[in-house]
């Protein structure tokens, strides 16, 4: 499933509320939101995780398109 992933700092000394941190496009199974573990380490700093958002597309026009996009917000640690 064609899957967009990006991370955002709520919380940091180094960092303003809502920073951006990062974003990948993979194609990733459909519980990988559920495999996102509590602890990251992003841009050599490491991040605990406090949320995690989920949203699913469906596309049936010509032919059948899967999309998720997860949010996930850290906080710096």
């Amino acid at each position: 499933m064609k899957t967009t992933v990006k991370y955002v700092v709520l919380k940091g000394d180094d960092y303003q509320l809502g920073t951006p941190l990062h974003e990948e496009q993979l194609d990733a199974p459909a519980d990988f939101f559920d495999k996102i573990p509590d602890q990251l380490i992003l841009n050599q700093r490491n991040f605990r995780l406090k949320y995690k958002e989920l949203n699913r597309k469906y596309s049936h026009y010509d032919e059948i398109e899967e999309a998720q996009h997860i949010v996930v917000k850290l906080i710096a640690i």
